[in-house]
């Protein structure tokens, strides 16, 4: 396969290829089908199970949304127990101490690490998250490349790895229309998972990539995009500076590639990848499974050792769920909603609108600019085909343009489903874990640390078949309530602030209750279809031949 076509054979990756560039409408579709499919299977597990008085297995992961690993185990009584597959060649790889690499060389033969840098990217793309989604792109570099990039001679091929240099998610866009800054730093963050999984995606095959600074990273965009053909995708956002360079990445070449055109990319799965191909964020965790503390922070000390995080000002303080610490910190983010919806008036968002949009809307405007619409949450309503661009405004079904008074009812019933959420947020895992930096790590670096931090966790977590969740939607709407709890205990020392949390749990069975004793209680299969994983976009969006 040529390199247009490795790239485009990852769209064809089992499960995760069919969700790759999958609209909400046709993600609903699709774990619909999976549901009902899911339901079929058990039934007739229960069925044989009783009757043959053995356990039958279910492979469900196709309604996790994943490659694979994830069964349901029935028993002859009917029940069923979720299990995790583990990936204990995986669990050693993110053990191991990152400075310590396998003997490499430069590869400057950019056909011979193409399969590799692909599956490093493809790896990154659907790493985990703290917004769920990865806006990091990659375009490659040829040696001559490279080194005129760095400023000094490069002998290997390689990346540069690009990201806007400000990330969006719901919950900024909403806060922002309040007239206030989040800074959740996850521009800083999601780069650093990305650049842990990528580099781990190469490490699992006995091949590096090796961080390079550029010379000069201001005149990169520019650089690159002479590069690129006229009609390539990132070509404007490059000449725009709607992207910075966050690294480039040289190609150091160890064992062979077991290479199988059959297969998508080129390549034979390693265990990394199959174990990046098997995770998938889940906000509810089975309820009656106890975890110690020590689960997690062993978790920690072993990430923080293998990043070389020591004398680093970051710290995790670990709680379990019947501390009352989480609880807590769900009021908080509740109150921070409740604020948030008492900002949000129809003068105050056309005056947020009018400033974020670059121009004045009068107070009789009939129609709002659709480039005053913040771009997450604009996005957001044409996927869900809520609204379509039209002649500059986004349009409803019925041709309606959309205004100010609509927008402000579509805002405030998000923000309201946001808080009947955040109120359970003790019960969604048995522990959690709030991550923190000191005042001589806030900055760009000590960010992309904890992104690295996570991102070994989060796959640590799932080799040894536990599920997990990063959540920075708690630091964007109750920050600073959550470090005054956090100092009150004695938890935050002076400068300090908490940054990120992370979850970890049981996997949640079919039968296993979610919300029990309230109106809306219903069982762990229906959590699958209500927690839908969150898609990518296609690599081809992502990753750019130079």
């Amino acid at each position: 396969m040529n390199g247009q076509e490795l790239l485009k054979s990852y769209d064809r990756n089992g499960t995760l290829g069919e969700l790759t560039g999958c609209q909400p409408r046709a993600q609903e579709s699709f774990f619909r089908r999976a549901r009902s499919r899911a339901q079929e299977q058990l039934q007739r597990a229960r069925r044989r199970a009783a009757a043959e008085k053995q356990v039958v297995e279910i492979d469900a992961s196709r309604l996790s949304g994943t490659n694979g690993g994830d069964h349901w185990l029935v028993q002859p009584d009917g029940r069923c127990r979720r299990r995790l597959q583990p990936f204990p060649t995986a669990e050693q790889l993110l053990l191991a101490d990152r400075q310590r690499p396998p003997a490499c060389r430069p590869c400057p033969d950019l056909d011979r690490a193409r399969p590799l840098l692909l599956r490093c990217a493809y790896d990154g793309l659907w790493s985990p998250s703290g917004t769920n989604w990865q806006p990091v792109r990659t375009v490659e570099l040829p040696p001559a490349l490279m080194s005129r990039l760095a400023g000094r001679p490069v002998a290997g091929c390689g990346l540069a790895v690009l990201a806007p240099p400000r990330y969006q998610s719901i919950l900024s866009d909403i806060a922002a229309l309040a007239g206030l800054d989040p800074a959740a730093r996850a521009e800083w963050i999601d780069p650093g998972i990305w650049l842990e999984v990528a580099c781990l995606a190469a490490r699992a095959r006995g091949w590096r990539l090796e961080p390079r600074e550029a010379d000069g990273p201001d005149g990169v965009a520019a650089a690159l995009a002479r590069q690129l053909p006229a009609g390539a995708e990132i070509r404007p956002a490059l000449e725009a500076g709607g992207l910075r360079l966050l690294s480039l990445l040289e190609a150091w070449q160890g064992d062979d590639l077991a290479r199988d055109d059959e297969l998508p990319g080129g390549l034979v799965p390693s265990d990394f990848d199959r174990l990046v191909e098997a995770r998938s964020t889940q906000r509810v965790a089975d309820p009656a499974g106890q975890l110690p503390p020590a689960v997690l922070e062993q978790m920690w000390s072993e990430s923080l050792r293998a990043c070389g995080g020591a004398g680093v000002q970051v710290a995790m303080p670990v709680f379990t769920w019947h501390d009352e610490f989480p609880a807590q910190v769900g009021r908080a983010m509740h109150a921070g909603i409740d604020d948030l919806l008492k900002r949000l008036d129809a003068e105050s968002l056309r005056r947020q609108l009018a400033r974020m949009g670059g121009a004045d809307i009068p107070d009789d405007a009939a129609a709002l600019p659709a480039v005053a619409v913040p771009g997450h949450l604009r996005r957001r309503l044409e996927q869900q085909g809520l609204y379509r661009p039209q002649a500059g405004l986004l349009v409803d079904r019925r041709g309606r343009p959309l205004d100010c008074s609509r927008l402000l009812k579509l805002v405030r019933l998000v923000t309201r489903s946001f808080g009947k959420y955040f109120l359970r947020f003790r019960n969604t895992h048995p522990l959690l874990g709030v991550i923190t930096l000191g005042p001589e790590a806030q900055d760009e670096h000590g960010f992309r640390l904890v992104g690295r931090l996570v991102a070994r966790m989060g796959l640590l977590a799932r080799a040894r078949g536990y599920t997990s969740i990063i959540k920075s939607g708690p630091l964007e709407i109750a920050g600073r309530e959550i470090a005054r709890l956090l100092d009150e205990g004695g938890l935050l020392a002076p400068g300090w602030k908490p940054v990120l949390t992370f979850q970890v749990g049981l996997p949640l069975g079919p039968d296993d209750p979610v919300c029990a004793g309230e109106s809306d209680e219903h069982d762990g299969l229906t959590e699958r279809l209500l927690d839908r994983r969150s898609t990518r976009v296609a690599l081809a969006e992502r990753y750019f031949i130079s």
